[in-house]
């Protein structure tokens, strides 16, 4: 194990911020700010200040879950009444929380908190701290680049401001981060030079923490001599300061230390130390750190199966820390809030009371107001819709109109085609034939006569098939038998089998002319693609009635083609049947 301990740098960190309302808080202090609350108006800034720093007495005592109790209301009272200040000290505050529970994804929510407020106020001191607090939770998850990114621009701010103390700072926490590289030199460079400003200043809490983090250093460059010396040194100031987190965590160190130098009682004893403390104050991320250590000394002093039970330990440990059981535990202690809650909502109770007519009656008005807004939105979106309505219909039934004008004039088109390439030029060539009678002899003549007899008859014939095709006999009986004469044609002249499927209630219904004109030519021309291309034997037709309209369906058992090439057919039955459409 290269690291027995990530530092935990957040409670020394933000001493700006809690030292701004609170200092050495105790429990008579408390008492008297307790007595205070008993004056103060409900919903109010003095409420808030009260509830932060009572909060603070209670998270000097290193007792977080009852400093979360007063934080919290003071964060929402403050966000309602603006109070920019105490709202960004009681979110921070709730991040520290959170931090020494190890509870980092909360804290880390906290923590932005604050950190927008204070960017929205400019308050560049407290920026800079919260910065710091953001880069430790990054450390703890071994998001090295996100946590020296949130270091450096503390420290750029800490030269801004021309602040010894928040530089100092800086400097410890990427000290850290260079220990987790193992980049010692680096690490050791930066622990020094806050060591040497927290010494000047007296800090006690700088100094504890930069004597651990030079401790660990050394330890991991193999100077266990350096090590035991700072370890000790920090671990009497953390003592003398009250700083139980601090001293749980230098134990554990002082254990693992020992415990990779093969002294195992010496490595249990000051584990054992550090897990009672750390039990005491329930931090978890302490308690997996020395199982860990435990194991580990086990281990390497050769007792094989204590080693093996302190890895079960520090396995359960680990994964009650980072599992999500911590949402319930977070559940319980909103319950066990609103508990205590209620001691202060006995205050507002008589307000709220009196205020309660007040909101039903608004309230009665607003609803009022809403149900009269919503009557007059839906009768303007109703008109809306009608309008639109109505002019969609006249675009339709201009399109509608067009397509029959363009259906018409191809119809036309195609007419004059047919009257031009074919009875047209049989018709002149019966009168060639007849100019010809006036100069050859009888027997040519004859012959002429003959010939031109035939040409008459095919363009008789030719004239009947360009009536049929403007109207089929077929359709003189109606669209459903001229459907079924044209399947008993196709049927006669080939194996194909057609069958043909009508309901009765389409049997019923007389048809204007020109839909029945359309259906059966839609019906042509996809008989005769099949009969040409799909190789079928069997081909139904199907006409049914659903809500009002007919659904015209034409399926062979045949090859089948790839529908989506009908778009870029470049064929004329194609473009009919949509036409008629």
């Amino acid at each position: 194990m290269k690291h027995p301990i990530i530092p935990k740098v957040t409670r020394f960190l933000v001493l700006f911020l809690v030292l701004l309302t609170a200092s050495n808080s105790n429990a008579s202090e408390r008492d008297s700010l307790n007595s205070l609350l008993q004056k103060v108006k409900p919903a109010s800034a003095d409420l808030a200040k009260l509830q932060l720093q009572i909060g603070l007495t209670y998270y000097f005592e290193s007792n977080t879950d009852s400093a979360i109790l007063w934080f919290e209301p003071s964060s929402i009272n403050a966000q309602k009444l603006q109070l920019s200040d105490i709202y960004t000290r009681a979110e921070t505050n709730l991040g520290n929380c959170y931090a020494d529970k190890g509870n980092n994804p909360i804290s880390l929510n906290h923590y932005q908190n604050a950190l927008k407020q204070a960017e929205l106020s400019g308050n560049k001191k407290y920026i800079a701290n919260i910065q710091k607090n953001i880069g430790a939770l990054h450390l703890s998850w071994k998001n090295f680049k996100e946590a020296l990114n949130y270091y450096n621009k503390a420290e750029k701010t800490a030269i801004e401001l021309k602040d010894s103390n928040l530089l100092a700072d800086c400097y410890n926490n990427k000290g850290t981060v260079y220990e987790q590289l193992e980049d010692y030199p680096a690490a050791l460079l930066n622990y020094s030079n806050a060591l040497k400003f927290y010494e000047l200043n007296q800090l006690d809490d700088g100094i504890a923490m930069s004597s651990s983090n030079l401790a660990i250093v050394y330890k991991l460059m193999g100077n266990y001599d350096k090590a035991i010396i700072f370890n000790e040194k920090a671990l009497a100031i953390s003592q003398k300061i009250g700083d139980d987190w601090m001293s749980a965590a230098i134990l554990n160190n002082i254990g693992n230390l020992y415990g990779q130098q093969s002294k195992f009682l010496a490595a249990k004893l000051n584990c054992e130390k550090a897990l009672q403390i750390a039990r005491k104050i329930d931090a978890k991320e302490i308690v997996v750190m020395v199982y860990e250590s435990l194991a580990e000394a086990a281990f390497t002093a050769n007792e094989n199966k204590l080693a093996y039970n302190y890895m079960k330990l520090f396995v359960a440990a680990k994964d009650s820390f980072i599992s999500t059981q911590q949402t319930q535990q977070f559940k319980e202690l909103e319950v066990k809030y609103d508990t205590e809650k209620k001691e202060l909502d006995l205050i507002a109770h008589k307000e709220q009371i009196k205020k309660q007519q007040l909101i039903i009656l608004i309230t009665i008005l607003l609803v009022i107001t809403i149900l009269l807004l919503a009557i007059s939105l839906y009768k303007r979106y109703k008109e809306k819709k009608e309008s639109e309505f109505k002019k969609q219909l006249q675009a339709q039934e201009i399109l509608a109109t067009q397509a029959v004008f363009d259906t018409e004039q191809q119809e036309r088109v195609r007419i004059a085609r047919d009257l031009h390439d074919s009875i047209g030029q049989m018709l002149s060539v019966v009168k060639m034939n007849l100019s010809g009678l006036k100069t050859g002899s009888q027997i040519e003549a004859n012959q002429q006569l003959v010939q031109t007899e035939k040409l008459v008859d095919n363009t008789i014939d030719e004239v009947r098939q360009i009536s049929h095709n403007l109207i089929p006999q077929e359709l003189n009986m109606g669209l459903i038998l001229g459907l079924e004469e044209l399947a008993e044609q196709l049927n006669k002249s080939s194996t194909l089998q057609v069958k043909i499927n009508v309901v009765k209630e389409l049997q019923e219904i007389k048809f204007a002319k020109v839909f029945e004109l359309s259906v059966y030519r839609i019906t042509q021309e996809v008989l005769n693609n099949m009969i040409k291309h799909a190789q079928a034997s069997i081909i139904e037709i199907n006409m049914q009635l659903a809500n009002n309209q007919i659904v015209l369906s034409i399926t062979d058992n045949g090859k089948g083609f790839d529908t989506s090439t009908i778009e870029k057919a470049t064929g004329i039955g194609w473009k009919n049947i949509k036409a008629r459409v």
